[in-house]
């Protein structure tokens, strides 16, 4: 066949061998591109035949050897013998490979490359595709047996959400039942909350003052004593230091002298005098500053509790309120933002005291809560007058409320804190609160940005007009 078609190559493929697909035949140019072929090479890299004389790039279905180590490949020693003889893989990208059994010849400038399949490659094929018909016919079957397995299970499915339907109908109809009551039982235990908590803030909060007051009167009262009493000490030490230069001068003459001063100048350098004269008042003064602390907190908790007064209406400054509630809370948001004053002229309005630094409790203690974890924010506390009264904003660059929970913040019970942090009662309280005092509480927030809250009130509110001051 090699002869045959040797002697045809320079006209074609010949007719006789065009069609056959048991041999592969191809004629290629220098470049890798292929000049002419037959159905059986086409059909080795999974390619419709096309006519004949068209260049077409065939490099890429080469497997091993690639096309490019057989065109540089020199001459054969001898003219007859095959530029390359052995097994070929052929297959077109993302197609499955075959291998045949070739000979390649070189033309001048171009190669012919004659194959033919196996005989016996051709009878394992055929042995292989029968073994694989008659798996794929038991997995028919198989899978005709599971489809009606699957079709008796679909029924049970459909008949078991049939029920559970019917059961989910019952579950909402009385779970709708439920949610009326429990409304109603959350209004009456708001309410109730509401009192008992500021009646047992107020009390504790002024307990606390009460007890924290009688010590430290007298820590302060000993405080300056202390001070006076080590002034006097400094005047006794300085006459000793006078006596110690006298007998100096003396210890030539007198033994016992020198061995005394001896002893006190080892005393003084175990005491270190000089820097005890130094700290000491110093220590002193740091205590009685932090003694003046502990007494301006115990005035702000009085002042923030107002106990004695938690239902009367009474004339107040705002600013003071707002001072003496971030004076207690301080520790909660220390460690979380700094705050920042913005505070305007403001005319005393006519409140319940208590319950409105509750509310400046409830709003700043959020506005700290709110900051996210490793990243310090800030606290902005504004207020001043406008025409129908006063109104007091507290923003934070905290996290931010999302549109949907803005919608339900001053809800009772309402909280996004994890379990065990919240209550879901402070807003609620507070919007209570401000609405009782005849003024409104708004909210605006962006995720990621921070909330500000906006309590406007009356100077005089309908309420108090009534009532005792």
């Amino acid at each position: 066949m090699e002869r045959y078609f040797a002697s045809s190559a320079a006209t074609g493929i010949p007719p006789s061998l065009r069609h056959l697909t048991a041999v592969v035949i191809a004629r290629l140019n220098d470049e890798g591109r292929l000049l002419d072929a037959n159905l059986g090479f086409w059909r080795m890299i999974g390619r419709e035949p096309l006519p004949a004389g068209c260049l077409l790039d065939v490099e890429g279905c080469f497997v091993n050897p690639p096309l490019a180590d057989l065109l540089r490949m020199a001459s054969p020693p001898t003219p007859d013998a095959p530029l390359f003889a052995g097994l070929l893989t052929l297959g077109k990208p993302g197609t499955p490979c075959q291998s045949i059994s070739v000979a390649i010849h070189r033309e001048g400038r171009h190669l012919l490359l004659i194959g033919e399949h196996d005989i016996h490659d051709l009878e394992r094929i055929s042995t292989e595709v029968l073994q694989l018909n008659t798996e794929l016919a038991e997995a028919q079957r198989r899978m005709k047996r599971q489809n009606s397995l699957l079709v008796q299970a679909k029924r049970e499915l459909e008949d078991d959400i049939m029920q559970r339907q019917i059961a989910e109908a019952e579950l909402k109809r009385r779970f709708n039942e439920l949610s009326v009551l429990n409304a109603e039982l959350k209004q009456t235990q708001q309410q109730l909350v509401q009192s008992e908590k500021l009646a047992s803030i107020g009390q504790l909060a002024a307990g606390v003052a009460h007890e924290i007051n009688n010590p430290i009167g007298f820590v302060h009262s000993n405080l300056g004593s202390l001070v006076e009493y080590f002034d006097q000490i400094g005047d006794v030490l300085e006459c000793y230091r006078e006596g110690e230069t006298l007998l100096q001068s003396m210890a030539d003459s007198h033994p016992e002298c020198a061995a005394w001063l001896a002893r006190m100048a080892a005393i003084k350098e175990d005491a270190e005098l000089d820097y005890l004269k130094e700290d000491i008042p110093a220590l002193l003064q740091e205590s009685k500053d932090g003694i003046g602390r502990v007494k301006q907190i115990v005035a702000d908790l009085k002042d923030f509790s107002r106990v004695d007064s938690a239902h009367q209406w009474e004339w107040v400054d705002l600013r003071a309120g707002l001072d003496s509630t971030l004076n207690i809370i301080r520790n909660e948001i220390k460690y979380r933002a700094d705050v920042e004053k913005a505070y305007g002229d403001l005319p005393q309005i006519k409140c319940l005291p208590s319950q409105l630094n509750q509310v400046f409790m409830n709003l700043l203690v959020n506005a700290a809560q709110a900051m996210p974890e490793g990243r310090r924010g800030s606290i902005t506390i504004a207020c001043g007058a406008q025409a129908d009264g006063v109104w007091v904003e507290i923003a934070d660059t905290g996290a931010g409320i999302t549109e949907e929970h803005q919608k339900k913040i001053f809800d009772p019970f309402f909280t996004t804190k994890p379990i065990g942090k919240g209550t879901g009662l402070g807003l609620s309280l507070s919007y209570g609160i401000v609405q009782k005092h005849g003024g409104r509480i708004e909210v605006t927030s962006e995720v990621g940005v921070g909330t500000t809250f906006r309590i406007s009130l009356p100077i005089e509110p309908p309420e108090a007009s009534g009532a005792a001051c």
